[in-house]
């Protein structure tokens, strides 16, 4: 049963939804992203759904099929390098899309964080196996404190949640031996650490 659980959570919370679930918080923050209109909402949400969660999602099964991976946990560290830099090249595109329209600074942010804390992790997973579950839930926990703090919306529930959902997908990682400790709070402190810089300089 936790087995399940652990495993239910780690799909939930995979961290190709983490830009999708930040894109929809920042639109029901209460802050401008909120006040955008509702075709400007539409296609950067179109965007980024198609090319950070839909593109990626319909790789996996090739990468399986093609015997690149065991199985789509993605285990060995050898086998994340195609998939983090076909993500990477995604994102970048993601970023290019979205920062060509006039949008707050935050969602802008936010695009550029994400896309470079993968561009880390992929460089980063040629040395050490971060987890990049916690990269992607600290990217979000990341975005929501900034959006609190630089636009002084009031999403402390958010944060809280975050922070409770950062404690689940952590221990079902380590539950499922995915990953150490050391691995769970490297790759928290590099996605929550990157976002807020990012967001920050914009």
């Amino acid at each position: 049963m936790l087995k399940v659980l652990a495993k239910t959570f780690s799909f939930l919370l995979h961290p190709l939804f983490m830009p999708t679930y930040g894109i929809l918080i920042m639109f029901q923050a209460g802050s401008v992203a909120a006040l955008l209109p509702w075709e400007v909402k539409q296609y950067v949400l179109m965007v980024v759904v198609a090319n950070t969660l839909v593109l990626p999602m319909l790789l996996l099964p090739i990468f399986v099929k093609r015997k690149m991976a065991k199985d789509y946990s993605f285990s060995d560290r050898k086998e994340r390098v195609l998939p983090l830099l076909i993500t990477f090249v995604l994102y970048a595109i993601t970023f290019y899309f979205i920062g060509g329209i006039s949008l707050p600074g935050v969602i802008k942010g936010f695009l550029m964080g994400s896309t470079i804390a993968v561009l880390l992790t992929f460089a980063l997973n040629f040395f050490w196996k971060v987890s990049i579950h916690m990269v992607g839930i600290g990217g979000l926990v990341g975005m929501i404190i900034l959006v609190i703090l630089k636009l002084l919306s009031s999403i402390v529930g958010f944060l809280l949640v975050g922070f409770l959902f950062s404690g689940v997908i952590g221990t079902s990682r380590l539950y499922l031996g995915e990953h150490n400790i050391k691995q769970i709070a490297g790759g928290y402190a590099l996605g929550m650490v990157t976002m807020i810089c990012a967001i920050y300089l914009f």
